[in-house]
């Protein structure tokens, strides 16, 4: 199953078997660069999933590289999955 993907029941209509529908949740702005902030925090390494790629988000990636942290994107993997 996908990261960004989420199964849930299917409630509408009556279909006379237990279904499940597939709900891909489209990435949030505000909730990417609270992550990104965060990860700043960890000892280790941090792998951000289902982030959304906005100008804000790309700004706050490079001022985090110019604080001296390393941070590497895979915007075109994120568009490709």
């Amino acid at each position: 199953m996908e990261s960004s993907s989420y199964y849930v029941p299917y409630i509408y209509g009556k279909t006379g078997q237990d279904r499940k529908i597939k709900v891909r949740v489209p990435g949030s702005k505000s909730i990417t660069n609270r992550a990104l902030l965060l990860s700043m925090l960890a000892d280790g390494p941090c792998t951000l999933t289902g982030a959304l790629f906005s100008d804000d988000s790309r700004y706050l990636q490079q001022c985090i590289a110019d604080l001296g942290i390393d941070i590497k994107a895979e915007e075109e993997k994120a568009l490709s999955g």
